[in-house]
């Protein structure tokens, strides 16, 4: 006689997919749309700019058929909508009293439901698969279509869908009402980047040297499951993610089965079914509210007595929505007193912010903790820049087998690494990271300016990191920064030139700085090579303090054609005085250089550098000969406020190089003003 209390009940089954089928089909449906459909409709695109030799071994599906934004939006919707319409019965009450009166244990009824959603989500991914194989075979797509590429692909997709499916019938569990375990769910996965990224902003309110944008740009990528996935293409998943994203899934679906196992069943339609978490349901709603509050306000009006009104605001309305979720009625007004005490504790917790209790603002690194030190006046890849050197070392060789990059030496200069070791440099960094915080009190009411800013990088010999970043005023620091800008490893950090060895050097190529592409000139004598070759480096080390900060007549480019790496690039400034006479004498300079009839006009611009980036002022169109020649000579590779637009003559193009304030006429400064 068959057992009463199966493991499995056939019924519950049928039943289950005639009421959530219709999801596992829709989910295909979409699936195909955004993959398949999308792959033949591009067939011919993908032949002209994927399949190409450079590219062809090294593809993987995870750049190529990537999962974009329509793949995450399936992989954190289908999944919630599954699990609302599977466990549906726990928020109608004739439902749940029928369900929990048939002849199985709950504990299986709840595997049941789970495996039944699980194969919802797994089948469509299998077929769409094998559609996606077979596409790539038939049409010899290359490895990227390989079946080791959509496994890969596949897996990853698998993964993410059953997190957010388990992570949403863990949501169930704590809710009566079907409208609200969605609601919580998206809050569950949405909410932790919003609090981060608002706590972020306060942090940059209240801690002299925080920078919200490097610790986002660092850390939020690979913390947060929507972004992880979102940037999956940056990387496939680590082991460790592969770890964590299974444990908390584990996670998800044993605690959701402790609850459902002791959940009464009269709890439908209530909106937190376990009354301990109501309390914190209700607080965190107006902490939500009272910090994006606060943020709306201060970003509007700038100023901390507005700041303080958008958090009082912010709370109000966020502790009245929760408290009438809670009690499903708007009279709810006898309740005041639990918010006196939320806004007690909230003005105690942000006056602790305030005093940096824990001594953040004046903490520099002591000498012989640090291994080494990165400083710069341009923002960089954090995340890349924090890398080990093994990971940075495999991050810059896939970059070319891609073809992100033509060589080691150009990718390495793009992500600008450039580390201090010598002890002495560090000293001397440490110096200047000191004087900052010694004026801290005038420093503070600076905006924060990416034209005036000075990012410190820090990595101690215990493996952690200290990044701050300050806005300073112009040329206050100048005798502090002088010895580390005039440094030996600062020079070689900054000029390609100097990490060369004369016989690496095959050709030069000298092109012009302000982007005339056809003005191009070839040294591939050896005697022209070598003297040209030795006459920058010497200009090289012999660069001041003042020359490097300028940036002053970034006139010509320089490739150097070596053996090893297609090509070092680097600048010739005007202040490179013996390679600029070699130049000349060679009649080199003015074949390179552009003269100012070879343009129509020029235009000086001015750009909001604290906000968009959009243009607040330009001079009129200069077309007198004399003011261009003096307006080439002062393009710079510094600065992000001003900009020279030169109009080319032939009208096919502009070019646009960075200018700084101090250097330019003062006619065009009144009309920049």
């Amino acid at each position: 006689m068959r057992q009463k209390t199966s493991l499995f009940n056939k019924g519950i089954f049928v039943q289950d997919l005639r009421s959530v089928g219709w999801i596992g089909i829709v989910y295909f449906l979409l699936l195909v749309a955004v993959g398949p459909l999308q792959t033949l409709l591009k067939i011919e695109e993908y032949r002209k700019t994927v399949l190409e030799p450079q590219y062809y071994m090294q593809s993987r599906v995870i750049n190529f058929f990537e999962l974009d934004s329509a793949h995450v939006l399936l992989t954190f919707t289908v999944p919630v909508v599954l699990s609302i319409f599977l466990f549906r019965y726990l928020h109608t009450k004739m439902a749940a009293n029928y369900i929990h009166s048939l002849p199985m244990k709950r504990s299986t009824l709840f595997h049941q439901r789970m495996l039944t959603g699980s194969l919802l989500l797994l089948l469509p991914l299998v077929i769409d698969t094998f559609i996606m194989f077979g596409i790539g075979q038939g049409y010899d797509l290359g490895t990227a279509y390989s079946f080791k590429s959509l496994s890969l692909w596949f897996v990853t997709l698998l993964l993410f869908n059953l997190f957010v499916f388990a992570g949403s019938t863990f949501v169930a569990m704590f809710t009566g009402m079907s409208l609200l375990q969605g609601a919580l769910t998206y809050i569950m996965f949405i909410l932790p980047i919003g609090i981060f990224t608002i706590i972020l902003q306060y942090e940059d309110l209240f801690l002299f040297g925080f920078s919200s944008e490097l610790v986002q740009s660092g850390y939020s990528s690979k913390i947060f499951p929507i972004e992880r996935m979102a940037n999956i293409t940056d990387g496939p998943l680590s082991l460790l993610e592969w770890c964590i994203y299974i444990l908390v899934t584990v996670f998800f679906y044993n605690v959701a089965l402790l609850i459902y196992r002791h959940r009464k069943t009269e709890a439908a339609t209530q909106a937190i079914v376990v009354r301990p978490l109501r309390p914190v349901f209700k607080y965190g709603v107006t902490t939500c509210f009272m910090l994006v509050g606060g943020v709306y306000f201060w970003s509007n009006q700038d100023d901390i007595k507005w700041l303080i009104v958008g958090l009082i605001i912010g709370s109000l309305i966020g502790y009245i929505i929760g408290s009438m979720i809670l009690e499903k009625t708007w009279r709810i007004f006898s309740k005041w007193k639990g918010y006196i005490g939320f806004a007690i504790a909230a003005f105690i917790i942000m006056f602790t912010l305030n005093l940096d209790v824990f001594g953040y603002e004046n903490h520099v690194p002591k000498s012989n903790e640090i291994k080494r030190v990165y400083i710069s006046s341009e923002y960089v890849d954090i995340e890349t820049l924090l890398a080990n050197d093994n990971e940075f070392n495999r991050y810059i060789e896939e970059s070319i087998k891609n073809g992100e990059f033509n060589s080691e030496a150009e990718a390495r200069r793009y992500y600008k690494r450039e580390f201090f070791k010598n002890k002495n440099d560090i000293n001397n960094v440490i110096k200047l990271h000191k004087s900052i915080i010694n004026d801290k009190e005038k420093l503070q009411s600076l905006h924060k300016s990416r034209d005036n800013m000075v990012i410190f990088v820090y990595e101690l010999k215990d493996g952690s990191h200290v990044m701050r970043q300050y806005s300073l005023p112009n040329h206050k620091y100048d005798n502090v920064y002088k010895p580390i800008v005039e440094s030996d490893e600062y020079k070689e950090n900054l000029y390609p030139v100097l990490s060369l060895k004369e016989n690496e050097v095959q050709q030069i190529i000298l092109t012009n700085g302000i982007g005339f592409m056809e003005k191009q000139e070839v040294i591939s004598d050896s005697n022209g090579v070598k003297e040209l070759f030795n006459l920058m480096k010497q200009d090289a080390r012999a660069q001041t303090y003042g020359d490097i900060i300028r940036g002053k007549g970034m006139l010509i480019n320089v490739e150097f054609i070596t053996g090893k790496d297609r090509m070092r690039t680097d600048q010739i400034p005007l202040t490179f005085t013996k390679t600029i006479k070699w130049l000349k004498e060679h009649h080199l300079y003015d074949k390179v250089v552009p003269k100012a009839d070879e343009f129509d006009y020029v235009v000086v611009k001015k750009y909001n550098i604290n906000g968009s980036h959009e243009e607040i002022a330009s001079t009129e169109e200069i077309t007198d000969k004399n003011k261009i020649n003096q307006l080439i000579k002062l393009s710079s590779d510094k600065g992000l406020e001003y900009s020279i637009d030169f109009v080319s003559k032939n009208g096919h193009s502009n070019y646009e190089v960075n200018v700084q304030y101090e250097d330019l006429p003062n006619d065009i400064k009144k009309q920049l003003n």
